[in-house]
C-alpha cells in the first residue's frame, strides 16, 4: 500500500538532526586531525634522528601541513555532501517518528487514528509494526465514541482514571463508560 505521505521536507525534528550532524562533522574532523597528527610525529621523530641541526617543531609542523593541504581541502569539499546525505538519512528515521508522534497527540485528545503507513525507504519498520497493533486496539477501545480517558461532556474523569492517575497522567487508555 502506497503511503500518502511524501517527503516534503528534510529538516522535520532539529533537536535530533542536527545533534546527529554535528557529532558526524565532529568526529570526521577528529579523525582527520588525529591521522595527520599521528602522521606528523611519526614522521618528526624521524627527521630528528637524521644528522645535522633539526628544524624547529613549529616550522616542521607547518611544513607538514603545507604538504598534505590537499587532505583537508578534500575533507571541507566533502563534508557538505557527507553531512547532506546523513541529513537524508536521518529523515528515514526522524520522519516517521514525527508522524507517529503526531498520531500519539490525537490518541490522546481520545481520537481515532488510522493505521500507521510508511514511506518508502523509512526506517524502523518492526516499530511502526508493533504501533499499528497499539492503534488498532486503541481505536477498538475508542469505538464510534471521539472521547479518550475523559469524558468530554463534563470535564470529570471516567470511572477507570483516578483523581492520583488523573493528577500523574498515568491514566489507563480506555474510552469514557458514560
Amino acid at each position: 500500500m502506497k503511503s500518502k505521505y511524501t517527503r516534503k521536507r528534510l529538516w522535520v525534528d532539529p533537536g535530533l538532526q542536527f545533534r546527529l550532524l554535528l557529532r558526524t562533522a565532529v568526529y570526521l574532523v577528529g579523525c582527520v586531525f588525529v591521522v595527520l597528527t599521528l602522521s606528523f610525529l611519526l614522521e618528526f621523530r624521524l627527521q630528528v634522528g637524521q644528522p645535522g641541526p633539526p628544524k624547529p617543531f613549529l616550522d616542521s609542523y607547518l611544513e607538514f601541513l603545507e604538504r598534505h593541504k590537499f587532505l583537508l581541502t578534500g575533507l571541507i569539499l566533502l563534508l557538505p555532501f557527507i553531512l547532506f546525505d546523513l541529513l537524508k538519512f536521518s529523515h528515514r528515521i526522524a520522519g516517521p517518528l514525527y508522524r507517529c508522534r503526531h498520531m500519539m497527540e490525537e490518541m490522546g485528545q481520545g481520537k481515532r487514528v488510522a493505521p500507521f503507513v510508511p514511506r518508502k525507504n523509512d526506517l524502523l519498520r518492526d516499530l511502526f509494526v508493533a504501533f499499528n497493533r497499539l492503534v488498532g486496539r486503541w481505536n477498538t477501545m475508542v469505538g464510534d465514541k471521539p472521547t479518550g480517558d475523559r469524558d468530554h461532556a463534563n470535564g470529570k474523569p471516567t470511572s477507570r482514571e483516578t483523581p492520583a492517575q488523573q493528577d500523574r497522567g498515568t491514566a489507563t487508555l480506555t474510552p469514557s463508560s458514560s
